[in-house]
């Protein structure tokens, strides 16, 4: 049975990188089968997970890297018998806050080369898996801003992070959809911003659906209705934990299938990357993936 490590040199301002070298000190002298490719570029580790379970079905693979890194592989390992284990190296690192306490990859290593496989669920929206969490609105205009302001010198991610609330708040953009729960009724609203939840924690941290499952073979759908500049400042400090739940302009609610439409293009965030649309389907996948639970 064959380890394959996927690391992203890139990931966690080189983290991923010194990973690399625990993960070579830990199985040199192991009579364990164990390979480390580093990827060269976006989309890549979708390539090398693929290839690697075209050649072994059943082969054990690592993501090493942040949420982007791990959603690349996702989408080469979905609906196939590979198993996936997570080493955290990235800056946000939130999909592993659904699994475990533990987030310190070197004690991660330790334990998941022996941990238990879990058939875990996917979503899907349009022609892309994710595990975690996909959005439209704010939180994705949020997460373009914050990417912005990271690339400035001396500007630390929880300042950006920041900057780029502040500056989606001054542009407060809100967007006309027409949406249908598992081909229910159509409905029409106006959003602030729509969540799409498989885990529980997005955006550093962010918690838009607190009680979400990856195995209860559904996903979580929280939409906010506009909020004024003054509500969002005491809205997202709410949001951040898990407590806007009970807010007049939230709901939630479970579904396996959701159509949503707008006139214009949406902002799209899934799994921390960014793209836009203005047609969206999005379902769930039960148990289509084998994560190794540490």
């Amino acid at each position: 049975m064959e380890h394959l490590f996927i690391v992203n040199p890139a990931a966690g301002k080189g983290h991923a990188t010194v990973m690399a070298e625990h993960i070579r000190t830990r199985f040199e002298n192991t009579s364990l089968t164990w390979r480390i490719l580093k990827t060269w570029g976006p989309g890549h580790a979708t390539v090398l997970a693929r290839e690697a379970v075209a050649a072994q079905p059943d082969i054990h693979i690592y993501s090493v890297g942040g949420d982007g890194t791990l959603n690349e592989i996702v989408n080469g390992l979905a609906g196939t018998e590979a198993s996936l284990g997570i080493l955290p190296c990235g800056t946000g690192n939130d999909a592993i806050r659904s699994l475990t306490d533990v987030h310190d990859p070197l004690l991660l290593l330790e334990s998941l080369v022996d941990a238990r496989v879990v058939p875990t669920d996917l979503g899907k929206l349009n022609d892309r898996f994710f595990l975690n969490i996909a959005s439209v609105g704010f939180d994705a205009e949020t997460v373009n801003l914050t990417r912005g302001y990271k690339s400035l010198p001396l500007v630390p991610g929880s300042l950006a992070y920041v900057l780029g609330v502040l500056t989606a708040l001054v542009k407060r953009n809100l967007h006309e959809v027409t949406f249908s729960l598992d081909q229910g009724e159509k409905e029409t609203a106006t959003i602030l911003l729509a969540a799409f939840a498989n885990g529980r924690f997005y955006g550093g941290g962010m918690q838009p659906v607190p009680l979400a499952s990856m195995t209860d073979g559904f996903l979580d759908c929280c939409l906010v209705s506009p909020l004024t500049r003054r509500r969002i400042l005491g809205f997202f400090p709410l949001f951040m934990k898990g407590k806007h739940t009970h807010l007049k302009e939230v709901s939630i609610r479970k579904f396996s299938t959701l159509h949503l439409e707008c006139t214009a293009d949406l902002p799209v965030n899934i799994d921390g990357e960014l793209s836009s649309a203005r047609v969206i389907d999005v379902s769930v996948l039960p148990g289509a993936l084998r994560l190794k639970q540490p």
